[in-house]
């Protein structure tokens, strides 16, 4: 079955049949949620010299050497914030994928009744942050290890033995990027089907992608080749708007609400593409709008 034909008209339902514009900012909102803290805005960088660059490198140095306490501060303050969005969006990914699968607007109701299930998430999240933390220190940590704390050390000499391990480098974060995606796409549904832990769904995921390598090799270039041609499609209109779109995608909520048939088919695909595999995965088979006085379904509280 070719899941982008049901998956676009699956999103037309949604939004634009009949357009209603309080409905499209409630689902905007569950989406906007859904994706704090990823920062996938656009962003815009101004040329400066090696010796401007050198030269703010020395002022952050030296207060940062005057204020040890700072980075301290610094350090736990973004952790707490990073804590703080991974809890934020694990209730907004249920809330948004309460949305994409009953066509529903509501905010309240699965902010409250995927409670149990978006703890399950977040900490399994927390799990993927710390590793992303440990592996970003490791680097750091090497880097200066070979270029000094200021890093003006570097040249084509002192860059080659680190370049060399790039391609190893990029294994950790593009894994965790794979897992990320594959957590948001297929592991909530399944946690919803089976109530099932994060980390007990992600065992079932495990299994069937054991079976079907080729098919979520494929689901992972697809999603990459859309992810391309809406970055396109945003820079075309920087282009001609002389950068008013982006500043508006840029926009916390705004943006969002602007390009919302985007997550919206996303999330449908993968809702499409998951239910090939069997009833089992099959989210629009048996699975009524749940009613707003039933309980939350509570996995094992106390597993991942």
């Amino acid at each position: 079955m070719d899941p982008i034909g049901p998956s676009l008209d699956h999103t037309k339902a949604i939004l634009f049949a009949p357009f209603d514009l309080n409905r499209w900012l409630a689902i905007g909102f569950c989406a906007w949620v859904a994706s704090l803290g990823e920062g996938g805005g656009p962003s815009f960088n101004y040329k400066q010299t090696a010796g401007e660059a050198n030269q703010w490198i020395n002022k952050i140095d030296s207060f940062l050497a005057s204020n040890p306490m700072i980075i301290g501060v610094l350090v736990v303050l973004s952790i707490v914030v990073a804590v703080v969005m991974i809890w934020l969006s694990s209730r907004g990914r249920f809330m948004f994928y309460h949305c994409v699968l009953y066509n529903s607007d509501q905010v309240v109701h699965p902010w409250h009744y995927y409670q149990h299930l978006a703890y399950s998430l977040f900490r399994f999240r927390l799990v993927l942050l710390a590793l992303g933390i440990v592996f970003a220190v490791a680097v750091a940590s090497a880097a200066i290890s070979i270029f000094g704390p200021t890093l003006q050390a570097i040249t084509l000499h002192t860059l080659w033995p680190f370049l060399l391990y790039v391609p190893l480098l990029a294994i950790v974060p593009l894994g965790l990027i794979i897992c990320g995606t594959l957590t948001h796409d297929f592991v909530i549904p399944i946690m919803h089907k089976h109530t099932l832990t994060c980390t007990a769904a992600w065992s079932q995921l495990w299994s069937m992608i054991a079976i079907h390598k080729v098919d979520f090799f494929l689901y992972l270039l697809f999603k990459a080749l859309v992810a391309v041609a809406v970055s396109s499609a945003i820079f075309f209109l920087a282009l001609i708007t002389c950068g008013c779109a982006c500043c508006l995608a840029a926009l916390p909520y705004v943006g969002t609400v602007l390009l919302l048939p985007v997550p919206t088919f996303k999330r449908a695909f993968a809702l499409h593409y998951l239910r090939q595999f069997g009833p089992d995965f099959d989210l629009f088979v048996s699975e009524p709008d749940p009613n707003q006085d039933e309980p939350d379904p509570t996995p094992d509280h106390y597993a991942i």
